[in-house]
């Protein structure tokens, strides 16, 4: 969980000693790379739709049908 924490927040933050303590828990290397993989997709989408900014519904009064 701390080094998905650290790699979506800032990605240079994450390094060999975190890569170390996924090791010492009994992660191998496709496991290493499946969770950084997980957590970029993840990062890259957070910060697409943080860019796109939130969508806006129009209010009911101004959908097409709607009585003035």
């Amino acid at each position: 969980m701390d080094f998905a924490a650290k790699l979506s927040a800032t990605p240079p933050a994450a390094g060999p000693e975190d890569v170390a303590a996924l090791r010492a828990v009994g992660l191998g290397d496709r496991e290493i790379l499946d969770l950084i993989q997980a957590v970029a997709i993840f990062a890259w989408a957070n910060r697409l739709m943080l860019t796109l900014g939130e969508s806006v519904r129009p209010d009911a009064s101004s959908e097409p049908g709607a009585a003035p």
